[in-house]
């Protein structure tokens, strides 16, 4: 899943067409951490620090987009929104962190609550399975406004297979037999 991820400042420069009321204080985002989110405010794309994670009585920080309509019958109460992210991490079996990242910025699908912000997951990838079966639910640039504006639309994207990212991991073991 995604518990990690990173925005460089020169990334936010390059988001065009959205009010961006406070930018991010770090980098390096972890859970409880702020950071850059995209949502409509007046119709408007806006951008905002929001929490990373959705306090209830556990803190989510991701959440499955396949099962979001069951598990989270009130989800209604939930807003859309986009993360933008340079690179995420993830963990290898030998505890070795792998970044992902793509040529442009990541566009992460997420639901926000009262300022506090959740990443959505889908089923990984063929260039993320050897490392996790998921991974976030990322948006390619041209559906930013479907997901923000469109209700009915947003439904088919909730079980969308994102393109294959880059990985930097350097050494692959291989099998002496």
């Amino acid at each position: 899943m995604c518990g990690q991820f990173h925005i460089n400042y020169a990334d936010v420069e390059k988001l065009e067409h959205i009010n961006i009321l406070r930018y991010p204080t770090k980098e390096e985002i972890h859970p409880t951490d702020s950071s850059l989110v995209i949502f409509l405010y007046n119709n408007e794309k806006t951008g905002d620090l929001f929490q990373f994670g959705i306090q209830s009585r556990y803190l989510f920080i991701n959440i499955k987009s396949e099962t979001i309509l069951s598990k989270f019958s009130d989800w209604i109460t939930y807003r859309r929104c986009i993360i933008p992210v340079s690179y995420y991490y993830e963990w290898d079996a030998s505890k070795t962190k792998i970044t992902f990242s793509s040529d442009s910025l990541l566009y992460m699908a997420g639901v926000y609550h009262n300022k506090q912000f959740a990443i959505l997951t889908t089923e990984a990838n063929d260039s993320i399975k050897p490392f996790h079966n998921r991974m976030p639910l990322i948006l390619d640039a041209s559906e930013i406004d479907t997901w923000l504006y469109d209700r009915e639309k947003t439904f088919q994207l909730l079980h969308k297979i994102p393109k294959d990212l880059k990985n930097n991991r350097r050494f692959e073991q291989l099998s002496l037999f």
